[in-house]
């Protein structure tokens, strides 16, 4: 059996959600989860990560060996699984430079309840960007 470690936990969810947008995206995807991590106060990256209904693709199941399998068996995936770790592991090792101050995202053709309380940081292909607003 796998351990999910934490290293594991933000790399399936940078492939999970980002893959198809590039390094450039799964940055921005990261980003979110190291500034999300630091406002929520003793919550770290992977649990950040694991939060009921914060990243869809933990929404429905745990994933498992078969998920690891999938990213790494079909070779664009893989590549892709290459950087998200690459991409993880400086997050666990404090070596992370967030690329845009992000709380929160959504895939342009998402309509979700919270994102009248937040403002725009930046859209990015076809995911936008947010951070809770300041009165």
């Amino acid at each position: 059996m796998t351990t999910l470690t934490p290293v594991i936990v933000i790399c399936l969810t940078l492939c999970a959600e980002g893959r198809d947008q590039g390094e450039a995206g799964m940055r921005r995807i990261a980003s979110v989860i190291w500034c999300s991590a630091e406002t929520h106060t003793g919550v770290d990256m992977a649990a950040e990560c694991l939060q009921r209904n914060r990243y869809s693709c933990w929404n429905k199941t745990q994933p498992s060996v078969a998920l690891m399998h999938q990213f790494t068996s079909n070779t664009a995936d893989a590549q892709m699984y290459g950087i998200a770790m690459r991409i993880a592991r400086e997050m666990v090792r404090n070596k992370f430079a967030p690329v845009i101050e992000a709380t929160h995202y959504a895939r342009t053709d998402c309509q979700k309840a919270w994102m009248s309380r937040m403002r725009i940081v930046e859209t990015f292909r076809d995911h936008v960007f947010y951070r809770v607003q300041v009165s």
